[in-house]
């Protein structure tokens, strides 16, 4: 027996370093690295990166209502080539780039990708609001190793932990990390074991480069095993915000609701001071836009066996413009040693908790499920006696911290695996929290109001930023109340208003309450009684050679007695109100023509005028159809030729801009595999006259809504909606209209 074990045994260490070599050297697979980022102003944009063995990829997102991606929009995605070299060889795969605009803030949304039958896991995110209350966590130092795979459970219950404590106030919003997520930039399987965790499946991922991103797990191109050295191993894996030091891409900064967070790299080359320096512009240019200010690197300013900081940690240039601006908060990692200062302004610990900073070193996470040990300086157990210090660690322990934000404080609670309370404190808030001055002039400018006719109702709305930022708004018709609402509280943005005139022109006034307490007055003028309706959802089109053109009529009363179709300044012809489309022979002068419906009074007066383009991305000869003629006509423009403005405008696919070889990328996979170049999905929101909503819809640009069951009020009879549910095109809040 022992003699066939003997036998066995270069067998079994044969296949024991096949299953190893295979973790270690892992293939890219089909979708793989997928990670969210924020954006500079992550309320309503986000960014993304992934690796794929795939040369495009279809994006698709959607709020997280919408678990089965029913009202989804997508976007075509263009990778590129992988030119970064780690140490196993990976084969041909693609790196991918992009960032979503125009998202919903204080919204969670799920995003998936697919290309051909191939498809991935599901990811989620959320959008910052404005209230001033968010919750996010931090950890640092954990080393993800594909031959350890103990951390990333550690790192799950840790992530457990946090979203339990926040449960009741909102759950997390977003991670910070302070860097060594990884042990080896240069091993592919070990970022591929960090992104096993949810925290990067569920999270967006604020991340800051270590030395660890940096470091060499064997010898190859010229370095030693173990060698750190300049690397873009974290920029193929991450896309953070391109705001950084000039000549180094990984620092960056990002508003999330109330605070402003700042990540500086001190890994890729740029000096301390070039960095302070930058920090400090970023903080100048800010000024007024944040309520809290979090500072994050990866080397420690303080470690917890100094008697007072070390240089390279760059205390005396940070602490610099930390005193300047009051920056409430500076994190830290790569000792391992848990350390918490006290406030400190000028070197010196403050009483008055009105200004300083506090300094953090955070713990280590390793395989370890022991308790986080946190001491007071004076307990003989501690590794320093630095009167800056208010708690510091031991080496090696596992912890990590949540942080809860709110316009009073932002408190600090670190913790262990167990989830017990190893440290807290609170740091009170420096400056008034102040709603975004960008936001409220949007508001503001926002308001409208439709009188119903014939009675003395009618209903007043806004943007949506009004649920984020507005308290209270108080409606006045001269001195009389008309309505009072709370949208932060009640999510409303339309408001019914009574008690009015019936059948006059009125002046509304808005008294609005902001989150911070700041009011202002805007006065604005009702819909006249006379209102004769409108046209919408005006589109020209190409068919058969002809141009076509569509709208919706909602057009009301006798005031309009003709539509007079122009192209340019000519005119093409005329219908009656009641006819909806129009259609004549395409000539040169359509191309990239203005088109013009001119609603014509009985005597002739022109009392309303809708105008449209034909605007169909990737049709450049106008054509009707994107076809190899319109791929040769982008390629002679990116290779030195020549397009008018509104072949420039059909020809900026993925709306980034600049007209370069993706869209080029883009039109011909349209064209060869039948992707659409206009794959955008609009809402639908259909709501009652006291705001609640009754149907909310996502739906394709240019498609119908379902119209839904519009309420009973007793006395009134309901005759329509504010808007047709026909070929939608844009964004829209729809209301019922009701007649006595």
């Amino acid at each position: 027996m022992r003699k066939k074990f003997l036998l066995l045994m270069p067998i079994l260490a044969i296949l024991i370093m096949m299953c190893f070599t295979l973790k270690v050297n892992a293939a890219v697979q089909k979708f793989d690295l997928i990670y969210t980022n924020p954006a500079e102003d992550s309320s309503t944009s986000m960014r993304f990166n992934w690796h794929s063995t795939f040369s495009a990829c279809i994006f698709h997102y959607t709020v997280e209502s919408d678990p089965e991606f029913a009202y989804e929009t997508t976007k075509v995605v263009v990778g590129k080539e992988n030119t970064v070299a780690y140490s196993s060889s990976l084969g041909k795969f693609y790196v991918y780039k992009m960032q979503l605009d125009n998202l919903t803030p204080d919204t969670t949304y799920i995003y998936k990708l697919t290309s051909g039958e191939n498809e991935s896991d599901v990811y989620r995110f959320k959008t910052a609001g404005f209230s001033g209350s968010f919750n996010f966590m931090n950890y640092g130092d954990l080393h993800s190793d594909a031959s350890e795979a103990g951390k990333i459970t550690v790192l799950e219950k840790l992530l457990a932990n946090a979203e339990a404590a926040t449960s009741e106030i909102g759950g997390l919003d977003l991670i910070l990390s302070t860097g060594d997520t990884i042990k080896y930039g240069d091993r592919y399987s070990d970022w591929q074991e960090y992104n096993r965790s949810s925290v990067r499946r569920n999270y967006m991922l604020a991340q800051i480069n270590g030395n660890h991103e940096q470091k060499i797990s064997t010898a190859f191109n010229g370095y030693e095993s173990g060698q750190s050295a300049v690397h873009d191993w974290e920029l193929n894996t991450w896309n953070n915000p391109q705001n950084g030091v000039s000549d180094d891409l990984c620092s960056f900064w990002f508003l999330y609701n109330s605070v402003l967070f700042i990540g500086i790299d001190d890994q890729r080359g740029a000096t301390i001071k070039a960095a302070a320096e930058w920090a400090d512009e970023v903080l100048r240019k800010n000024e007024g836009r944040y309520q809290y200010c979090v500072v994050y690197k990866h080397n420690p300013v303080f470690r917890s066996q100094d008697t007072k900081w070390t240089d390279w940690g760059g205390y005396e240039d940070y602490s610099k413009f930390c005193d300047k601006y009051n920056v409430d908060l500076f994190l830290c990692g790569d000792d391992h040693e848990y350390v918490r200062t006290k406030q400190l302004y000028n070197d010196t610990v403050q009483t008055d908790l009105s200004k300083g900073t506090v300094y953090m070193t955070v713990p280590m996470i390793s395989t370890s499920t022991g308790n986080l040990t946190v001491l007071d300086p004076s307990d003989s157990r501690a590794r320093a006696n630095n009167v800056r210090f208010a708690k510091s660690g031991n080496s090696g322990d596992t912890g990590a911290m949540y942080f809860t934000v709110t316009p009073e404080k932002l408190c600090i609670y670190t913790y262990s695996w167990n989830g017990s309370i190893n440290d807290s404190y609170e740091i009170i808030a420096k400056r008034p929290f102040t709603a975004r001055a960008d936001l409220k002039e949007k508001v503001e400018n926002s308001l409208e109001y439709v009188q119903l006719k014939g009675a003395n109702e009618g209903i007043a709305y806004g943007d949506s930023s009004m649920t984020s930022i507005v308290k209270q708004i108080d409606f006045y018709s001269g001195t009389t109340l008309a309505g009072s609402y709370k949208p932060s509280l009640d999510k409303q943005i339309a408001f019914k208003l009574t008690g009015l005139e019936a059948n006059k022109l009125l002046e509304i006034k808005a008294r609005i309450t902001y989150v911070d307490d700041t009011t202002k007055d805007v006065t604005f003028v009702a819909n006249t009684f006379e209102y004769f309706g409108r046209i919408s959802n005006f589109k020209a089109g190409i068919n058969n050679g002809n141009i076509t053109l569509n709208w919706h009529s909602e057009l009301v009363g006798e005031s309009v007695d003709k539509i007079h179709i122009f192209r340019n300044n000519e005119k093409v012809g005329e219908v009656d109100k009641t006819i909806e489309s129009y259609a004549f022979a395409k000539t040169d002068a359509d191309d990239g023509a203005k088109y013009k419906l001119a609603l014509v009074a009985s005597d002739g007066s022109i009392i309303g005028e809708y105008y449209c383009f034909y605007s169909a991305l990737g049709d450049l000869n106008y054509d009707g159809a994107v076809n190899e003629l319109d791929c040769d006509v982008i390629s002679n423009y990116v290779y030195g030729g020549t397009l008018t403005n509104e072949q420039k405008a059909l020809s900026d696919i993925d709306k980034d801009g600049k007209i370069d070889y993706a869209d080029i990328t883009y039109m011909w996979l349209h064209y060869k595999k039948n992707i659409s170049l206009e794959s955008n999905t609009v809402t639908v929101t259909y709501k009652a006259l006291d705001g609640s909503t009754i149907s909310f819809q996502e739906i394709r640009s240019g498609t119908n809504a379902v119209e839904p069951t519009a309420p009973q009020i007793e006395g009134y009879t309901f005759v329509g909606w504010t808007l047709a549910n026909t070929a939608i095109s844009d964004n829209v809040v729809i209301y019922p209209i009701y007649s006595k």
